[in-house]
């Protein structure tokens, strides 16, 4: 389970903004029990759409909206719930990246509703909408993961109770990386590699996951000579046996006096 404070960090974002009639809601964004449809395409990559529109002030990102699934212990409970079908409806807790002007879903916790006859509702691109005020502030931070599962058997929505078991056995095991240093790796898989400064060997090597934090870092390295050491801090989680880490802060850090990586 993920503290209220963390999301409370991650909500430090940008304001919402519309570009080239994309809509883009803010990082930090949250998802609070939403309702939709988990939808898998041909390549095998998962999406959400919500049943209703998401809305951030003066901006609107309209229901049926596609919002692509990182990989997370949330996407594993979703493709435990689907077994071999391509879609699934689901009540999702969980939180929004920004990535090159394009936003991300990142579920924390995930819930199987029971499935209705027929498809999901077909998805539509989002139409232009009203860019937010210039001194929009974060968004409203609230609890993402409640209590008590009594209080998500008692939406109103109905919860199919015979896959509760599927998701304990799924539950997402993600947890909280706080103050580590290491070395930022760019490439096809951009990684997060521990460093113990020589004292002990960390083999641990975390695939960094789309959001406003990696792309700073990016250009952060884009601008230097060699290779930095940083102090990050962000949220760990499993898919597919492989880590994943999600940043929400990532510091420069120098060794001694001497300002050298």
């Amino acid at each position: 389970m993920i503290s209220r404070w963390i999301l409370g960090t991650i909500g430090l974002c940008l304001a919402a903004t519309v570009v080239a009639d994309t809509i883009i809601l803010p990082e930090g964004f949250v998802l609070n029990g939403t309702e939709g449809v988990a939808q898998k395409n041909d390549a095998g990559a998962w999406s959400f759409v919500a049943n209703n529109d998401l809305i951030y002030m003066n901006t609107t990102l309209p229901a049926k909206s596609p919002l692509p699934i990182l990989s997370s212990g949330g996407l594993e409970q979703i493709r435990a719930f689907a077994k071999e079908q391509t879609w699934t409806p689901v009540k999702i807790w969980g939180i929004l990246t920004l990535y090159k002007k394009q936003n991300f879903l990142f579920p924390i916790q995930v819930l199987a509703l029971s499935q209705t006859t027929g498809k999901p509702a077909q998805i539509v691109s989002p139409k232009s909408a009203k860019p937010a005020e210039p001194n929009a502030t974060k968004p409203e931070s609230s609890e993402v993961i409640p209590p008590e599962i009594m209080k998500i058997l008692r939406s109103q929505s109905k919860i199919d109770l015979g896959k509760l078991a599927e998701t304990a056995d799924v539950a997402s095991s993600d947890f909280s990386l706080i103050g580590k240093t290491g070395y930022v790796e760019l490439g096809a898989d951009k990684r997060f590699m521990p460093d113990g400064f020589g004292r002990k060997i960390d083999k641990n090597r975390f695939s960094l996951l789309p959001c406003l934090t990696l792309e700073d870092t990016e250009e952060n390295l884009a601008e230097s000579l060699g290779r930095q050491r940083y102090n990050i801090s962000g949220i760990v989680t499993v898919c597919d046996g492989k880590k994943y880490l999600l940043l929400y802060r990532a510091v420069r850090t120098y060794s001694n006096s001497n300002f050298t990586p």
